[in-house]
């Protein structure tokens, strides 16, 4: 039996990033207010998107700029693989979305998000941490239903995640964010893997990490996103970050590190021996408006 899961690409807000200006050109409808319409594309069940990335720390010795391959795939569990010993409270099936990151085809890091039939996030896992969802919260001055953008209009995010050593299941952090989206401009984008007409957000997003076995950290970002207004998908994006490290315990933050990162969208396809399925369940909770409290199913 064929399940299926509408599921919002712009509500999965990947801080994907990477742009050549030269092949950018702005259209004339970027008035003040005006009001664009983003088309809403349904996620393939089977199907996994890949990314080319680029990283690169800002110093005076000009370190080289490290190139990634990001694979996110999209599948549906039955149930959630038992993982640090969690028992899911509600049933499956979960929508489940990973995000692996390879270097020359080895593996360097994995997350994972299972969403549950109310749309929120059952439980998050990566290499090191998981949560659940009583961990996670998020909130947004913008109705996750809508699929209209007003030039010029700013909207702000917050979320909280606690999470736990997988092995030890002690609590390892507490993070906190803040993120300031402003829709700017339509602008056409020429990438390898395409021409795509875009909307361009950008953003500011300050967030902080609260360790508890080793120092805080503090990061302050800013960029862009480009989102296809045909399908809502994430084309490319750029971000800035500044890394703040408290240093010893309980000192005041310093600088510590700035880098960019970009990532570009290559190619869809399906998994290695699965056909990709059809959708229809919805898999985003619309029933919680803009200001109230949700959980967001994002890949951080």
């Amino acid at each position: 039996m064929k399940r299926t899961f509408i599921l919002f690409l712009s509500t999965f807000s990947l801080l994907i990033s990477g742009c050549n200006l030269d092949l950018i050109e702005s259209e004339n409808s970027n008035k003040l207010g005006e009001i664009i319409t983003v088309n809403q594309a349904q996620i393939a069940i089977n199907s996994e998107t890949h990314y080319q990335v680029f990283e690169g720390q800002i110093n005076e010795n000009n370190p080289p700029v490290e190139r990634y391959t990001d694979v996110i795939s999209y599948t549906v569990n039955e149930s959630i693989a038992n993982q640090s010993g969690y028992q899911a409270i509600g049933e499956g099936p979960f929508f489940t979305i990973t995000n692996r990151r390879f270097s020359n085809s080895q593996q360097l890091s994995s997350y994972a998000s299972y969403i549950n039939n109310s749309g929120e996030i059952e439980f998050s896992t990566n290499d090191r941490t998981y949560a659940n969802q009583y961990d996670m919260t998020f909130s947004s001055e913008r109705d996750a239903s809508s699929s209209t953008y007003q030039i010029g209009k700013s909207y702000t995010t917050k979320g909280s995640q606690r999470r736990y050593d997988k092995d030890s299941h002690n609590l390892q952090l507490i993070s906190q964010s803040k993120t300031v989206y402003t829709p700017k401009k339509l602008e056409t984008l020429s990438i390898s893997s395409g021409v795509f007409d875009t909307l361009r957000i950008d953003f500011i997003e300050n967030s902080e990490i609260n360790n508890i076995y080793r120092s805080d950290v503090l990061f302050e970002s800013n960029g862009s996103q480009w989102i296809d207004i045909a399908t809502g998908k994430i084309i490319q994006g750029s971000v800035k970050t500044t890394m703040y490290d408290a240093g010893s315990y309980g000192t005041e933050y310093e600088q510590s590190i700035t880098f960019i990162s970009e990532r570009y969208y290559l190619f869809d396809q399906a998994l290695a021996n699965k056909e990709i399925e059809s959708q229809s369940s919805n898999f985003v909770n619309l029933d919680k408006t803009k200001g109230k409290s949700w959980h967001h199913p994002t890949l951080l």
